[in-house]
């Protein structure tokens, strides 16, 4: 998945042409653009697939803003490595005063966002035509507020400092179209994202946020006052992870709201289910145009205008399909008994079903037969 949040949003329809939904987003920004979207008197399903994707963008930029409006940038926030709050940001310099509320209130936002674009993505059925094209290199997030696009706020900027560390080393864009098999495979996605909101609200850390942050405070001043011994080393680096198990440890500790964990649980069952209706889609399909999320018969949008690379993709499936093969007969000669099970130690080699993951696809449930 590249850790890392999806791309899918808008397309062309009747009222905007695919490069002018680009230029909407570009120009605009997402909340501008949901606004326009969300006006069209009479939206077919590609204008609600377009809807949906940017209301679930707009729900992660407005997270994004909460966290540099409260300074949340680094340290402990980036630590937790879960989505939204992993995602690199730019310091403020000025940042409002944090509060472990804060938290839960964030994550309360983003689960009623992604209500939302469920509603949408869920409502387009089997049979209606989605066409949904768009330059990834025009999402950008509004993270400082300013209603301008900063430097770092594209989504190629974050994209590129997450998988490199390196500020200012964007990934190219890139043209892809998404279909009616990707509204099921977003649905998805948002219900992850709803049901991880629901989970954090049901058991509303911020006590045991401000209570860890108090007492880190402490330690610091201590620490200093003591000429700061611990000022580097490993030692004190541990630190923030002892920290961050002791706000997770008291949190769950706490009694969740039911409601709301039985909420987490039925989106996690709906992302499921959505998975199952992406694949069976997919399957189906017989285009072959700057795909998302490929059948075996298709080609990646990221090797659209590169034949070599379709070619070594092709490659790739087939020696992947070998490995499993060769790493399942291991498997079962080890389970089995046969006359190659070592006599002692682990199995080594590869492991059947594992592979690299492939963007956000890594959401889908495996099946037999969808080795792509």
């Amino acid at each position: 998945m590249l850790r890392i949040l999806p791309l899918a949003l808008l397309a062309a329809t009747p009222a905007f042409a695919e490069t002018d939904v680009s230029a909407l987003i570009a120009e605009s920004g997402l909340r501008a653009a949901e606004a326009t979207l969300a006006a069209l008197p009479a939206p077919d399903a590609s204008d609600r697939f377009a809807l949906g994707g940017v209301r679930f963008l707009a729900g992660v930029e407005t997270a994004l803003q909460t966290r540099w409006r409260t300074g949340l940038s680094d340290g402990l926030t980036t630590l937790v490595d879960l989505p939204i709050l992993r995602l690199p940001i730019a310091e403020n310099p000025a940042p409002e005063a944090f509060e472990g509320a804060i938290i839960a209130q964030m994550f309360a936002r983003v689960g009623a966002d992604m209500a939302g674009a469920i509603a949408l993505l869920e409502g387009i059925g089997d049979a209606e035509a989605v066409g949904v094209a768009l330059n990834t290199a025009d999402i950008w997030f509004d993270i400082d507020i300013n209603g301008t696009r900063s430097d770092g706020e594209g989504l190629t900027d974050l994209l590129g400092l997450g998988l490199t560390g390196r500020p200012g080393q964007p990934l190219p864009g890139a043209q892809v179209r998404f279909d009616t098999a990707d509204a099921a495979w977003l649905a998805a996605y948002a219900h992850l994202l709803a049901g991880l909101s629901d989970l954090v609200v049901a058991f509303d850390p911020g006590t045991a946020i401000d209570e860890v942050l108090a007492a880190r405070a402490q330690f610091a001043g201590l620490n200093t006052e003591a000429g700061s011994p611990f000022g580097s080393g490993m030692g004190y680096q541990m630190g923030d992870y002892a920290d961050l198990a002791a706000m997770v440890v008291d949190a769950l500790e706490r009694q969740p709201d039911p409601a709301l964990t039985r909420s987490a649980q039925a989106h996690w069952l709906a992302m499921v289910a959505q998975n199952r209706i992406f694949w069976a889609r997919v399957a189906t399909e017989t285009d072959n145009d700057a795909e998302w999320i490929p059948n075996k018969a298709q080609v990646s949008f990221s090797a659209r205008d590169r034949p070599d690379m379709a070619e070594r993709a092709a490659r790739g499936r087939g020696a992947a399909a070998g490995r499993g093969a060769a790493a399942a007969l291991a498997v079962g000669r080890w389970r089995g008994g046969g006359p190659e099970r070592p006599a002692a130690g682990p199995a080594r080699g590869g492991c059947a079903g594992s592979g690299a993951w492939h963007g956000p696809a890594a959401l889908h449930a495996h099946r037999p037969g969808d080795e792509q």
